[in-house]
C-alpha cells in the first residue's frame, strides 16, 4: 500500500501541482471508512488503474461511480468517496485555469460534475490506460502519466497567454488579503470581466474561488498545526473570526470545522496508517 506524492517534470510547472499516488489492499469483506473530501481551488484529472470509487456529492444528494479516466470539475460541495477493497489511483491536481487551457471546455459546464477523458482525446487516454495497466511499479506509472500530460499541453495549449491568465497564480495565495478587485487589476481588467472569466476557466466566480482558496488553507494550516485553536486558525489565514470561518465549512462542507477535523480522522488512510 502507499500514500505517496510526486513532482510533475519543470516543463508542467504552473500547470500540474503534483502526483497523488494512493494504493489501498482491504480485506474482501471489510468495512471500508469513506474519505471525506471537501472542496479545494483545484480541477483534477483521475487515472483509477485498479478498482473503482463510489462518489457520494452531499448537498446534490447523488452517488457517481467512476472507474475510468476522469476530469473533474471545481466541486463547491462536500463529497464522501468510498473505495473498493482492491484500489489504485493517481490523481492529478491543476493549477487554477490549467486544464481550460488544455480542453478549452467551458468549466462552468463541470461545476460539481466529472467528465469521461476519453471523450476529450480519445485516443491518447486509451493509449495511457493501457500502459499504466501494464506499468510494473509505481515510479513507472508516474513517469507514463507525467510523459502524457507533457504532450498534451504541448500539443494543444498555446505559448500565448491571456491577460486574465497573469492573475492565475494569485488564485492560489494563501494571503488572506487577496480580494476581487485585486485580482482584476493584476489581469488588466474590470470586475465584470474578471467574473465572466473566471467562470470560464474554474466554473466559478472569483469570489468563490477565493473563498474556497481560504477554506483550503485553514484546513491545511490546522493540519501542519494541531496545537492551535480554531480561532487562531480562522486569524492566521485572514478571516475576521471564528464565525467568518465557522459559515465557509458550513458552506462548502455541511459541518463545522471540528466535525471535519473528527470525519478526516477515520478516512482510510489515516485508518490504514498511512498518514
Amino acid at each position: 500500500m502507499i500514500f505517496k506524492n510526486f513532482s510533475p517534470s519543470p516543463e508542467l510547472n504552473g500547470l500540474v501541482k503534483t502526483y497523488h499516488l494512493r494504493h489501498f489492499e482491504f480485506p474482501a469483506h471489510a468495512k471500508i471508512p469513506y474519505k471525506p473530501f471537501p472542496p479545494r481551488d483545484e480541477q483534477y484529472l483521475v487515472f483509477y488503474v485498479k478498482g473503482s470509487e463510489q462518489v457520494y456529492l452531499q448537498r446534490d444528494r447523488q452517488t457517481v461511480f467512476r472507474n475510468k479516466t476522469i476530469l473533474i470539475g471545481q466541486s463547491t460541495q462536500m463529497i464522501h468517496r468510498m473505495v473498493s477493497p482492491q484500489f489504485l489511483l493517481i490523481q492529478v491536481p491543476f493549477y487554477p485555469g490549467a486544464l481550460y487551457r488544455l480542453t478549452k471546455i467551458p468549466f462552468y459546464e463541470l461545476k460539481d460534475k466529472s467528465l469521461d477523458f476519453e471523450l476529450v482525446f480519445p485516443q491518447e487516454t486509451r493509449e495511457v490506460e493501457q500502459r499504466l495497466s501494464e506499468a510494473q511499479c509505481y515510479p513507472e506509472m508516474i513517469e507514463i502519466v507525467d510523459r502524457f500530460l507533457v504532450e498534451l499541453f504541448r500539443k494543444n495549449v498555446q505559448q500565448e497567454i491571456h491577460y486574465f491568465e497573469r492573475a492565475l497564480p494569485l488564485f492560489s495565495s494563501t494571503e488572506g488579503s487577496t480580494n476581487v478587485d485585486f485580482l482584476a487589476s493584476q489581469a488588466c481588467l474590470s470586475t465584470r470581466q474578471l467574473e465572466r472569466l473566471s467562470k470560464r476557466y474554474f466554473g466559478v466566480g472569483p469570489k468563490t474561488m477565493i473563498r474556497i482558496n481560504r477554506f483550503t488553507w485553514s484546513f491545511i494550516h490546522k493540519s501542519r498545526h494541531p496545537e492551535l485553536t480554531w480561532f487562531d486558525v480562522a486569524i492566521d489565514c485572514g478571516y475576521e473570526d471564528y464565525q467568518h470561518m465557522a459559515k465557509d465549512y458550513r458552506d462548502f462542507a455541511g459541518v463545522t470545522p471540528t466535525q471535519l477535523w473528527a470525519a478526516d480522522k477515520n478516512a482510510p488512510d489515516r485508518v490504514l496508517g498511512l498518514r
